[in-house]
């Protein structure tokens, strides 16, 4: 019992709105006893203060952390009776002591040794002082490791503006301020932001301590880490070999910190499928069972499942505090029972690391986007796709998943579906959910409502006692009891209201609670069908989803690795300027015949023309055009039968986003459209200069001659955004086809067309929104590290820059049904785990639209102009999105039947 008290005392430390929300908790930690030495400890022991503080730092610097806990309790012991309890140097040895608890994974006692030094010197120092800010620094360090995110962060944040204000930006304090905070954005998964504080912090070291300093092989190992979480393993050895080499010359090979890079080398290798040396590696980095994760992920890699779980079932329960360590516990023994044919048992190992993982991510801050990509040896996401695989192997055999899993679905493949659904752009539903909620006015039932003002209440006073029921010297075995016994009855009572508000009040359900949906949940239409992918590093499924919930998941023989390595090389050329026709070859009849049989057939099979097909893809599938596959194989294109052809299209993030969109409802905006395009790239643009000369006017600069292209850099390369004359004649028929004048604000031309002006708009006015210009999405565009779509670069304000960012559009409020965005590679970008392709069309979607077609790549130009244009007068007719958008492409098919003339646009949401 003390163990499960321990293990809900972690969870409860960070414990937060998620409990009302009914979300799983579970943590670890030992607590600490509330004396740190015993009496009998100084016999025989001599010397002054000072001596016993050098020779505690000897200890520490030796790797000897027990022996050096003993004197530092004997230390403070002393300390505390001649300095009294809040003298500085007691603050000191606190933070020493806790230091040294850190090192031997005494995450409880750490932190009520940082709270107390931290009281002492803010009361001393000032809350200003740096000494303050390293006691806050480490406190964030002490909370990091026990996954408690959000109380970290702002005391990390707060300790390195202290000591870039105090210290200087060069300090190695401030270092090591920016080497912890880039240490939890690599455990929360923003990847990009850990790479950058990482860096700096690395930088700082070299310099301030030299290249062969532990400490900075402490942020080589730390930026090891974060490139093999980017997959970039080729970056990530090198630096970690560095390491190695410093601290084994620095501290010695059997120190405890050369251990540690020895295993974060070890696990590059096994990423690298080097075994052997993986194992080697995991041996000598071996010591107080912290080699274990890497030594048991080499056994599953080669079949090795007996030892695997031996390796397991040996580790002593202190080797698994931290909640982080028991989701790879769990899944790697998971994984190891698997191998052996206990399914069973694996199924609920798998499920005791997916709610930890829900439990972590509820406390990590910010967007989370990249969360799953985080984890120990493997991502969070392993966790997810393990369990996804185990199910389908209980379904192709007609077991049934244990009983623990019945809130999931009726059978194997529904649970699949319901695991698959919660990695599938969470980040995104959560953040539309709240975006859609602010203002929302609708009301629930009245006994709902009171449910849940009463779950709320009762959140809030088990909040309000936890801190005497858990922290150490207070808490009593009775009342911990008591207390998780009430907090499990809340969680129940919780998904039980879950559950009614989704029956009873759908929408206010999707916005308030926003989940993955079980199948049976799925507000699916007559004639629909659900096709959602799971790519995986051995096997991939397809799950076909029909309205009432029906279920069938479907292994495909195909790997993420290989398939994105064949659709990178068959749609290369299209992505690259100067192509000729002979290269459309590559994308041939029969290969878009050979990948429907792999990746489309087996789901549908036995389903009717006309269907509605609503696909849910994974990683590189997110920027691949389904419609382009060939059914039924002829000589040529205009011979053979498409998906297209016998099936409407659309695709979604996720299936809960495309029941969120359909709570949302319709758009409500009063006005029918607003598009902008033929935009000014350069300044020197005769037209431009024309104007500032008035001899022109705004939104009627018309391009003649002489205009010149935009040449911006990118990724080390120079990249040109050529002028866009036809996008006027696109713009000024659509404001015609819809009766509107073309004149701001419903249409910005040419100078009109900024960045400036646009944020002038009111664009939730607005029904159907166009944009006819350039879109970017290499990270690295003239400084700025996200995708972009390139407006006129003249007249803009500070500080607009003519450049709409990803970011910048997340934060606009629209309401519209469709977004349109006639710009180049606006469907492609960054691939996330978990979160799919992060494109201009997740964007648009967060920030309000019910639907977004985006391009894979760039259409030329009478295509795409007479794509548009017969797109939207179907639309006007009445037509369906789905419907016009076959249109717009049997248009183009009539001229150009290889699918790159047409099948590079497509639609987001709903059809």
């Amino acid at each position: 019992m003390r163990r499960l008290i321990i293990w809900f005392c972690m969870a409860m430390l960070f414990a937060g709105p998620g409990i009302i929300k009914g979300e799983a908790a579970n943590g670890g930690g030992r607590r600490p006893e509330k004396h740190y030495y015993s009496p009998g400890a100084e016999s025989g022991l001599q010397g002054g203060p000072m001596q016993l503080s050098r020779r505690i730092n000897e200890l520490i610097q030796a790797g000897k952390y027990q022996k050096a806990q003993h004197l530092a309790e004997l230390l403070l012991s002393r300390q505390e009776k001649r300095l009294g309890p809040e003298s500085p140097q007691v603050a000191a040895n606190l933070q020493r002591l806790a230091n040294i608890n850190m090192g031997l994974h005494n995450w409880m006692q750490a932190i009520t040794l940082y709270q107390r030094a931290l009281q002492i010197r803010e009361k001393v120092f000032g809350r200003q002082d740096h000494r303050t800010a390293a006691t806050m620094a480490h406190l964030g360090w002490a909370y990091t490791s026990i996954g408690a995110f959000k109380k970290a962060l702002p005391l990390l944040e707060r300790a390195l503006a202290i000591r870039e204000k105090v210290l200087g930006p060069d300090h190695p304090g401030t270092a090591e301020s920016l080497a912890l905070l880039a240490n939890l954005k690599r455990e929360t998964g923003s990847q990009a932001q850990a790479l950058s504080l990482a860096q700096k912090a690395l930088q700082i070291r070299e310099k301030n301590l030299g290249p062969n300093h532990p400490k900075t092989a402490d942020s080589l190992d730390l930026c090891a880490r974060i490139y093999q979480q980017q997959g970039n393993l080729n970056k990530a050895l090198p630096l970690a070999e560095r390491a190695l080499k410093i601290k084994e010359q620095a501290l010695g090979p059997n120190h405890p910190e050369t251990a540690k890079t020895q295993r974060i080398l070890g696990l590059l290798q096994q990423q690298r499928q080097d075994y052997v040396g993986a194992e080697a590696s995991f041996r000598k980095g071996q010591g107080r069972h912290q080699a274990w994760g890497g030594l048991t992920e080499v056994y599953l890699a080669t079949g090795r499942y007996a030892e695997a779980l031996k390796t397991l079932e040996a580790l002593p329960k202190r080797a698994k505090d931290r909640p982080q360590v028991r989701v790879q516990f769990y899944t790697q023994r998971g994984q190891a029972l698997q191998g052996l044919g206990r399914r069973g048992e694996a199924a609920t190992d798998y499920l005791k690391a997916i709610k930890i993982i829900e439990m972590l991510r509820i406390h990590s801050p910010g967007e989370r986007s990249g969360f799953f990509q985080a984890g120990m040896v493997k991502g969070y996401y392993q966790s997810y796709l393990a369990l996804i695989g185990l199910l389908a192997e209980m379904s192709r055999k007609g077991e049934a998943p244990p009983a623990s899993f019945r809130a999931y679905g009726p059978d194997a493949a529904a649970v699949a579906f319901y695991f698959a659904e919660s990695v599938k752009g969470r980040a995104l539903l959560e953040s539309m959910a709240a975006k859609a909620r602010k203002g929302s006015s609708q009301d629930i039932p009245p006994d709902l409502a009171a449910q849940e003002r009463q779950l709320q209440a009762r959140r809030r006073a088990l909040q309000s006692r936890w801190e005497e029921t858990f922290q150490p010297h207070y808490g009593r075995v009775r009342d911990a009891r008591v207390f998780l016994s009430e907090r499990a009855a809340l969680q129940k009572d919780q998904k039980a209201l879950i559950e009614e508000l989704r029956r009873r009040a759908p929408r206010y359900a999707a916005l308030y609670y926003p989940k993955p949906y079980p199948a049976r949940e799925l507000p699916l239409k007559s004639g629909e069908v659900l096709l959602e992918y799971v790519l995986g590093d051995k096997e991939s499924y397809l799950f076909r989803v029909q309205p009432g919930g029906s279920t069938q998941i479907i292994p495909l023989a195909v790997t993420r690795q290989a398939l994105a390595k064949r659709l990178g090389a068959l749609l290369a050329p299209f992505r690259k300027p100067g192509l000729r026709r002979e290269d459309l070859a590559r994308f041939s009849v029969a290969e878009a015949a050979a990948l429907y049989r792999q990746l489309m057939a087996p789901a549908l099979s036995g389903i009717s023309p006309g269907r509605h097909l609503i696909i849910v893809p994974d990683e590189v599938l997110g920027a691949f055009p389904f419609e382009a596959l060939v059914v039924q194989q002829a000589r040529d294109w205009p011979q053979s039968i498409l998906v297209g052809d016998r099936w409407p299209v659309t695709y979604s993030q996720s299936a809960a986003i495309l029941a969120l969109n359909r709570h949302l409802g319709r758009s409500q905006a009063k006005n029918p459209l607003f598009a902008l395009g033929d935009c000014i790239y350069d300044a020197a643009s005769p037209r431009y200069l024309a104007y500032k000369a008035g001899q022109g006017r705004a939104g009627e600069l018309a391009q003649n001659q002489g205009d010149k292209p935009l040449t911006m850099s990118a990724a080390g390369s120079r990249i040109t955004f050529a002028p866009l004359p036809e996008t006027r004649r696109t713009v000024t028929n659509l404001a015609h086809l819809f009766g509107e004048n073309p004149k701001p604000p419903q249409v910005l031309l040419d100078v009109e067309a900024t960045e400036t002006v646009l944020r002038q708009v009111p664009l939730k006015q607005y029904r159907y929104l166009f944009f006819g210009t350039h879109g970017f999405l290499a990270y690295t565009l003239g400084g700025i590290k996200e995708p972009v779509l390139v407006l006129t670069q003249v007249d803009n304000q500070p500080p607009d820059n003519g450049l709409l960012t990803f970011e910048e559009v997340l934060h606009f409020k629209l309401d519209a049904d469709l977004v349109s965005l006639a710009a180049c590679m606006t469907g492609v970008g960054q691939v996330i785990q978990g979160e799919g392709v992060v494109n201009f069309a997740r964007a648009f979607e967060q920030a309000g639209a019910r639907s977004v077609m985006v391009t894979l790549w760039n259409i030329p130009v009478d295509e795409s102009l007479r794509f548009y244009d017969t797109f939207f007068k179907a639309l006007k007719t009445g037509k369906t999105r789905t419907r016009a958008l076959q249109a717009a492409r049997q248009s183009v098919r009539e001229k150009e039947p290889h699918p790159y003339f047409w099948s590079g646009i497509i639609l987001h949401g709903e059809g």
